[in-house]
């Protein structure tokens, strides 16, 4: 209890608080490039709601191809697409 409020939190109402995030997350990066076809690492972990280091391990394992130009990585957001197609359930 804080300040006389009790906080219990309903598992149903989190998921929804949760997706609903995540959809406002997703609507603003494509927002700001909506045409945006080669993300870096970090852009590209956002977008798969993943970690950098969680990217980097997927280019390493060759299960993510990547662009890599002038000294930097970028991923193609088709490929991006691809991996979260494979993992749908």
């Amino acid at each position: 209890m804080t300040d006389g409020i009790s906080l219990k939190a309903d598992p149903k109402l989190i998921d929804i608080l949760v997706e609903a995030i995540a959809d406002a997350v997703v609507a603003r990066l494509q927002a700001k490039r909506p045409n945006q076809r080669l993300f870096s690492v970090k852009e590209a972990a956002e977008y798969l709601g993943r970690t950098p280091a969680a990217v980097r391990n997927l280019i390493g394992r060759r299960l993510l191809p990547s662009v890599r130009q002038d000294g930097r990585v970028y991923l193609d957001r088709q490929d991006l697409d691809r991996i979260i197609q494979m993992h749908k359930s």
